[in-house]
């Protein structure tokens, strides 16, 4: 995004990325569980998994504890979806992971990697998983939240397909729940419209806001 759509410098971005590479422990729980997903795919035991899911919680400087909580809760999330309703309506369809994508929209290119999508006749499913710690009870809401991020994928993987429809998932992983919405409804779509058109414009500098001192990019912020 911020070499792409903000055009920062990519020196810039080289050198000061350094500084943003202390994550929180839940965001490098949350990539390690990602990975684990694409690469066991439901294939094999649930010990396999979980040799899986420690290798790459090592790849993210976390040494796994097997018996803790943490640990257990994401073999189960994990687990849980390949079981959901949601994996077997598209496991059939030769699903694909971890897809790269750009979006051209004038001069700008909008990157992205799609977790996982399949397409069945002429149907088109994407699901984005998130690791963020959610109650059933606002799920939906949180999923809207991410209406454009799928808008944008499913846009992209349309015009590699031609599908006619397409059906977009939030799958989270706490509390193992998806929530699908109409990534074609005349609300999505002219949000995703006017957003693109607003990142292709030039760019226009805001002064700095009051969250700005606590931002963790502030240093790579021409704002």
């Amino acid at each position: 995004y911020y070499k792409y759509v903000l055009r920062l410098p990519e020196d810039l971005l080289a050198r000061d990325s350094a500084d943003l590479d202390d994550e929180p422990s839940a965001t490098r729980f949350g990539t390690a569980a990602h990975a684990a997903i694409a690469r066991w795919r439901g294939l094999g035991t649930s010990d396999d998994l979980r040799e899986v899911l420690s290798e790459e919680l090592r790849a993210q400087d976390i040494e796994p504890d097997p018996e803790s909580d943490t640990v257990r809760r994401l073999l189960g999330s994990i687990l849980a979806f390949f079981k959901s309703d949601l994996w077997r309506d598209i496991s059939a369809s030769s699903p694909a992971w971890e897809k790269p994508i750009v979006l051209r929209h004038g001069d700008a290119n909008f990157r992205g990697k799609v977790d996982l999508h399949a397409v069945a006749g002429d149907v088109l499913t994407v699901v984005d998983f998130k690791s963020a710690e959610v109650d059933a009870a606002s799920a939906r809401r949180r999923a809207r939240q991410y209406a454009l991020q799928l808008g944008v994928y499913a846009r992209a993987l349309q015009a590699v397909y031609r599908t006619r429809r397409v059906r977009t998932a939030v799958y989270f992983l706490h509390p193992s729940t998806s929530v699908e919405f109409d990534a074609q409804s005349v609300k999505v779509v002219s949000s995703l419209d006017a957003f693109l058109a607003a990142q292709a414009a030039p760019v226009s500098l805001a002064e700095p806001k009051h969250s700005c001192p606590g931002c963790a990019f502030r240093r790579i912020c021409r704002c």
